[in-house]
């Protein structure tokens, strides 16, 4: 049983070490592309910048297409209200077949049995409505203002999106460099354990230990690997990509942006400014007007018409008939009307309007209510992150003099090899930390200036970002392109 186990695991070892395992080798340069050369896998890797994705989604993100498209509908609509305040003008046309009784003593030799064509031109101009007209007009525009703030609003939406989806694509490629570069240090430390095997100084448990963690490692790597295509994918379907198996996007900035510095100002006051505020408001204008136009049929609705008609007769066929060559008939008057019974429907409709005025104020509420807990959560989490990333240095520094002891300590032979291997191995990883807690930082900077800046946040991202990108990895373009 010894004979074999001694075999099962020197095959595991020659496994470890020989290329055939995914997850080994280190494509140059390593501060470009690091996906692994034994892996499964292997993807067509398309380098992108944030200003690329930025570009490409103001056109095909769904969110923003659609309150686009949301917006040309509400432009349509008050440009169709204008027809409100203008004459209305038909045309009537009237053919038909005229029999008179002509044996009847009365009607006995008269010339009216036969065809007449009658022509009418209407012109109408509404004079006064009950202020429904002018309610309408006015909720067309709010409805107008009311998508304006809801696209401001999608568009930062889409905006940390964005960001959050490229901070995963640096935080996933800095996960499989460090896990390549710990997978490289853990083959390295297996084969100098197996060396001291065959000398009879180092013991079974270390070799197990370390082919655990290689097995470990190879999970990890497997975890971003997969990781990677996932969030490619959405990013893929966010700017209007065919979402393709075996794509991968990398990033050529090597962080987020850096943004301004956070203003100092009354969150109270940036609430009221934040497009998803604004619009409910623009909500609640609109239902306070809808009140008003469900309350005009309650007034007299009075018109000003003017008609002229034209009669043409013929005694024996249509096709003889003579158009008369002046009207015949013409007026102008004055129309009044007055709804007086309409079962009940007008009082139903201005009973809803009065309702629906109450629901969009405590909606109002709501809205204000949410911004402020979503501000209060953002600024909560920078603290954390801010006292976080200053306990990771203080690590960082703690590690390195570890790092440093172990190294003297090798050197005058009174320490191992494995200590060393230890302290690199923990620096890495606070690195690995630290890099990500950067990122995630930098996505709550940007949210919490999306909140302060309200509706200029879309203008300083794409000043920031688009106009000045930074952190790029122009170094790396030649070889991404090659």
């Amino acid at each position: 049983m010894k004979i074999a186990g001694l075999w099962f695991m020197t095959m595991i070892w020659w496994l470890v070490l020989s290329g055939h395992a995914p997850g080994q080798e280190v494509i140059q340069p390593e501060h470009c592309v690091n996906w692994p050369e034994g892996s499964m896998i292997q993807p067509v890797i398309q380098p992108v910048h944030l200003e690329d994705i930025w570009k490409n989604a103001m056109v095909f993100h769904p969110k923003i297409r659609i309150a686009q498209i949301d917006m040309e509908i509400r432009q349509t609509v008050l440009e169709s209200s204008q027809a409100l305040f203008l004459p209305k003008i038909d045309v009537e046309g009237q053919w038909e077949r005229q029999e008179v009784n002509l044996d009847h003593p009365q009607w006995s030799g008269s010339d009216l049995d036969g065809y007449k064509t009658t022509w009418s031109g209407i012109a109408q101009w509404n004079v006064y409505a009950g202020g429904g007209d002018i309610a309408e007009r006015k909720n067309a525009w709010t409805g107008l203002e009311e998508s304006r703030h809801g696209s401001i609003e999608q568009t930062t939406n889409a905006i940390l999106e964005i960001l959050e989806r490229y901070g995963n694509l640096l935080m996933l490629w800095k996960t499989l460099e460090h896990e390549q570069l710990e997978l490289k240090r853990a083959q390295g430390q297996l084969e100098r354990v197996d060396a001291s095997l065959k000398q009879g100084i180092g013991t079974r448990q270390e070799l197990n230990n370390l082919l655990y963690e290689i097995s470990r490692t190879r999970e990890r790597l497997n975890d971003a690997q997969n990781s990677l295509f996932e969030t490619s994918d959405t990013l893929s379907m966010l700017i209007g990509q065919p979402v393709a198996t075996r794509h991968l996007f990398y990033p050529r900035e090597s962080h987020l942006p850096e943004m301004e510095i956070l203003p100092e100002m009354d969150w109270n006051e940036a609430i009221l400014n934040h497009p998803r505020m604004r619009a409910a408001v623009m909500r609640t204008r609109q239902a306070e007007l809808a009140i008003q136009q469900a309350r005009a049929p309650f007034f007299p609705r009075v018109d000003l018409q003017f008609r002229e008609t034209w009669q043409g007769f013929a005694p024996n066929a249509p096709e003889d008939s003579i158009e008369a060559n002046e009207p015949y008939l013409r007026s102008y008057s004055i129309v009044l009307r007055q709804s007086l019974f309409s079962g009940n429907q007008d009082q139903g409709a201005l009973r809803s309007a009065i309702l629906n005025h109450q629901k969009t104020k405590v909606e109002e509420n709501l809205v204000s209510q949410g911004l402020k807990q979503e501000i209060m959560a953002v600024l909560h989490s920078l603290r954390i992150y801010q006292n976080t990333l200053a306990t990771q240095n203080s690590a960082r520094r703690q590690a390195e003099h570890t790092l440093r002891l172990h190294t003297a300590l090798l050197e005058r032979g009174q320490g191992t090899r494995n200590d060393v291997n230890e302290a690199e191995s923990r620096i890495a990883q606070i690195n690995l930390e630290h890099y990500k807690l950067e990122i995630q930082y930098r996505m709550l900077l940007w949210k919490a200036l999306s909140y302060a800046r309200g509706e200029q946040f879309p203008d300083v991202f794409e000043r920031e970002t688009v106009m000045n990108p930074a952190n790029r990895n122009s170094d790396c373009d030649e070889y991404l392109t090659n």
